[in-house]
């Protein structure tokens, strides 16, 4: 019984370590990222789904959004919506490419995305 717990829980914490991007992604876009003065986007990869979490203000913010999309080669094709943590209502679609491990460019949008055309990761560990 103690064995079959043991295995279980092993499974378990293997199936949520993070996990690597593959080879057809070359980058692991998981982190903390910012446009300025813009807003803030929490950015998590697993392989090649992307999903982030994103604000201009933690306290009282205008805008926050939530967005889901895949990684191909050097480009995030990304559905996003704003959430009504903020006061804005839209929702739209993004491609963003690559340009390094560490900067992203927005390249197309609609639904009149106002987040900002330019991401810098400003750090990949949790604020302690």
């Amino acid at each position: 019984m103690k064995k079959t717990a043991l295995a279980a829980l092993l499974i378990m914490l293997a199936a949520l370590a993070p996990q690597p991007a593959p080879a057809d992604t070359p980058f692991d876009l998981t982190g903390y990222w910012e446009t300025g003065n813009i807003g803030t986007f929490y950015i998590r990869q697993i392989n090649d789904e992307l999903f982030w979490y994103a604000e201009d203000d933690p306290i009282a913010p205008t805008w926050a959004n939530i967005a889901h999309g895949k990684v191909q080669d050097k480009t995030v094709f990304l559905d996003w919506i704003d959430i009504p943590k903020g006061t804005a209502y839209s929702k739209g679609t993004l491609v963003i490419e690559i340009k390094y491990p560490d900067r992203l460019v927005l390249v197309k949008q609609t639904g009149g995305w106002g987040g900002g055309k330019e991401w810098t990761r400003s750090r990949t560990d949790p604020e302690i």
